[in-house]
Parts: structure tokens; sequence; C-alpha cells
């Protein structure tokens, strides 16, 4: 008798434990600040109870596998964009390197990419080599390229609004949450932001993923906009 009582209790410990961890994920006072959500021209905007935020859509790569990357593969991942010229060495290598770096620091975690969009319109056969020359790792990063002016509207239209057409490298790394919006920019050549402020922000934004945050919490303490 009491040895069935006994697997009552692990039965219902078992049913009831998920919804009770559920209950105190939507209610309890969770001590996680939330990254600011960024509109097109880099202003914050007023986080409220929406879903009407703005998100990356609409738009196509070529991967050096030669395949698409879309805005469906920005789905239920976090991800660090970056831009690379072949013809600017020096610039592309500074954020490369620091890619690189945070690959490595988030190698074992499948929720984080890398997407290094090359300006320049280079072909797949070149796009190739020079991920290979840049990582041996390309599970989780994704070199891509498209014409000139492709990059160059997606550089102004859907991250900058307020940057000119120029073919330009932009500087910074953006950040890109599960949802496909824009939570930061981060300056991609400076080593101890990406250590610091950026890492921070992927971390928050891994917590957001399983912590519903509360809607009125804005990061303070992390620098989103260089």
């Amino acid at each position: 008798m009491k040895l069935i009582k006994k697997n009552n209790i692990i039965v219902l410990l078992i049913v009831a434990l998920p919804s009770l961890f559920y209950f105190l994920l939507k209610t309890g006072n969770h001590q996680y600040e939330r990254l600011p959500i960024y509109g097109i021209n880099k202003e914050i905007v007023k986080v409220k109870k929406s879903s009407n935020f703005y998100t990356l859509q609409d738009f196509s790569f070529t991967t050096q596998f030669e395949d698409n990357f879309t805005a469906e593969n920005l789905h239920n991942k976090i991800t660090v964009i970056g831009f690379f010229d072949s013809t600017d060495q020096n610039l592309s290598l500074e954020i490369l390197t620091n890619m690189k770096y945070l690959q490595q620091k988030f190698a074992t975690n499948s929720q984080v990419q890398f997407l290094a969009i090359a300006t320049d319109g280079i072909s797949v056969s070149v796009l190739n080599l020079l991920a290979n020359k840049v990582t041996k790792n390309h599970k989780n990063w994704f070199f891509v390229t498209q014409s000139k002016e492709f990059t160059s509207d997606f550089i102004s239209q859907k991250l900058y609004a307020d940057r000119n057409n120029s073919i330009q490298i932009p500087h910074e790394l953006v950040l890109i949450d599960f949802r496909g919006r824009i939570r930061g920019y981060f300056d991609g050549t400076v080593h101890k932001t990406v250590k610091q402020n950026l890492i921070d922000a992927i971390d928050i934004l891994l917590k957001e993923v399983f912590v519903p945050l509360k809607e009125d919490k804005v990061a303070s303490k992390i620098t989103t906009k260089p």
C-alpha cells in the first residue's frame, strides 16, 4: 500500500513540476535585463507588449556551400552579422578575427550562429576559399555573397535606414535575436567591446529564449550602440 502511495506521489510530481516551473517563469520576478529592440534607423523601439516589432525579412544570400541563406534561417537562432570586403583586408581581418573569437566562445551552443556578408560581390568559389582560411568550423558560421547592389540595399534598407547606398563596410557587428529582431550594434573592430559587451548581450538573449523577461526591463549596463 505504501509503495502504491509512493508511486502515486512520484507520478504527481512528474506531471505537476513542468506546469509549476512554467508558472514561475511566467509570473516570477526575474532579475534579467532586456536588451533594446531597434528599428531600422537604430532608434530604440519602445518595449511594450506587442508583436509588431521590426524584423529582418525578404532577403536571400548564397553561402560558401552554394545554399541559400534567407530570413527563415534566422528563426530560433541568435545571429551575429558582420561584413567584410575581400579588397580591404585590414578592416575585414579585424572584424572576422573578432567573429572567430565569438564562434569559439559559443562553439558548443547550437542556438548561436554567425553570418559574414561579403560587400564586394565576390564569387562563391572565392568566398569558399576565404571562409576556409578564416575558420575550419562551418557548422554555425555562414559566409555569404550577393551582388554589390543587393548587399548595399540590404545594409541601407534592412539594417541602417540612415546610411546612404555606398558599399562601405559597416564596422559594426549586428546582433539579431531568435525572432529576427535587431537587438544591438557593436564595434566589430574593438576586441574589448566584443569580449565584454557583445558576449554579455548574447548571454542575455539566450536567457530570453527560456525565460519570458519583463517588458519594462531594458538593459542599461551593456553598450549596444557604438
